[in-house]
């Protein structure tokens, strides 16, 4: 998030990855509060597609007893 006494961001700054959104000085805490629902919604979005990339792994022991060969 980020705050500014600008009346207008740059779009260089406003379009960046990563920002979720802007508010302008004086701001109400309506404004406040969306842009920082929004920057927690983000964020269990990349948390949850982070969790599904990750591979999976066997759990220890899993192929114990087992005879594994490469092809």
């Amino acid at each position: 998030m980020l705050a500014t006494g600008l009346l207008e961001m740059d779009p260089m700054v406003t379009l960046r990855p990563g920002v979720v959104g802007y508010i302008v000085k004086p701001f109400d805490r309506e404004a406040l509060t969306e842009v920082v629902k929004r920057g927690m919604a983000e964020r269990r979005r990349l948390q949850t597609e982070h969790l599904a990339r990750r591979p999976r792994m066997l759990p220890s022991g899993a192929l114990e007893g087992h005879v594994v060969s490469r092809g």
